[in-house]
């Protein structure tokens, strides 16, 4: 009986120490397991981090602002422009159309240029006189604009005809000068041949053909002249816009 008792004892304590081993063992299989699934978790966190430096912005140059499309200059806007022919009162009437050229380029308040130089500007002379005599300061000369072509096309622009630049140039004596003053050659010889016939005819012809001289040179006109580059100054009295 104390045999049968002590195997029983031995039994139980085989037992337990069986069953301690086996949870060991199972603690050591499930640490395993949780080693390796830490292992094989991701390196990389699933959620995005934060990024505090600014993003880089591209370099770009500044844009120049388009022009409109179509151009306008505004009321007071000035130019010049200057003749390519001799014009003289001497010789030319009025009303006498002529072509200058606009000499450098007109642009609106954006920069933009509406008028290129080289564009025909067309005038008209309505006022077109020679100085009368020495005494008057200059002889008489007025225009407007007709038109305006530009690149080929041809606008009439609303404006006036500031001044144009001339010469007085003076005729000197001429037999027609002589005449248009009184004709003192003429009127000398009437008074000499009243006073003494024929003698007194010539003498008087001679000394009124002096007196004639000196008094055309005293009167004679003065021509109104414009020479190739004279300049032209206009100025518009309203908008104009090259459509």
């Amino acid at each position: 009986m104390k045999f049968s008792g002590t195997r029983a004892i031995g039994l139980t304590l085989a037992a337990l120490l069986a069953s301690a081993c086996g949870k060991s063992a199972q603690q050591e299989a499930a640490s395993a397991d949780s080693t390796r699934n830490l292992q094989m978790a991701p390196a990389t966190p699933t959620t995005t981090m934060p990024n505090d430096n600014p993003a880089s912005t591209p370099k770009t140059s500044t844009p120049r602002p388009k022009p409109a499309a179509n151009h306008t200059l505004a009321t007071g806007t000035g130019f010049q422009a200057e003749a390519g022919d001799t014009i003289s009162s001497r010789h030319t009437m009025v009303p006498y159309a002529f072509n200058t050229s606009v000499t450098t380029d007109v642009m609106d308040a954006t920069g933009a240029v509406v008028i290129p130089a080289g564009s025909v500007l067309r005038l008209r002379l309505t006022q077109f006189a020679s100085a009368p005599n020495k005494s008057a300061k200059d002889g008489t000369i007025a225009a407007i604009i007709l038109t305006l072509t530009i690149n080929g096309k041809a606008f009439t622009p609303t404006g006036t005809v500031d001044s144009i630049a001339h010469l007085l140039k003076g005729r000197g004596v001429t037999a027609g000068t002589v005449a248009k003053v009184g004709g003192g050659a003429a009127a000398g010889a009437v008074i000499g041949g009243l006073i003494g016939k024929t003698k007194g005819a010539v003498i008087g012809g001679i000394v009124g053909a002096g007196a004639g001289t000196a008094v055309a040179v005293e009167s004679g006109d003065r021509d109104v002249v414009i020479v190739p580059g004279s300049r032209i100054y206009v100025t518009l009295t309203a908008p104009f816009a090259a459509k």
